[in-house]
């Protein structure tokens, strides 16, 4: 094997790792940011008790309906991200 070759592949293997690198740190951070809204959405039903009025509860209710759809295009954007790796 010449010399650029092996050079090549090796400029290669680094950009695939370096790559593979960027997919794993994305999908920790999307790991991180479902875990804070999984426990939002557990405070959020926490104070539903302490709601003072119907629309507090509602607005609680529908922020946490957000959260949860937040939560599936997590898991979907994951899925995708590991994919690569």
């Amino acid at each position: 094997m010449s010399q650029s070759n092996e050079n090549q592949m090796k400029e290669n293997t680094a950009a695939n790792i370096a790559e593979a690198n960027g997919h794993a740190t994305k999908v920790a951070k999307m790991e991180q940011m479902m875990n804070n809204t999984m426990d939002n959405i557990h405070e959020a039903n926490e104070s539903l008790d302490h709601a003072e009025s119907a629309a507090q509860i509602e607005k609680i209710k529908a922020n946490n309906e957000k959260r949860q759809e937040s939560i599936e295009g997590f898991k979907r954007e994951i899925q995708e991200e590991q994919s690569f790796l």
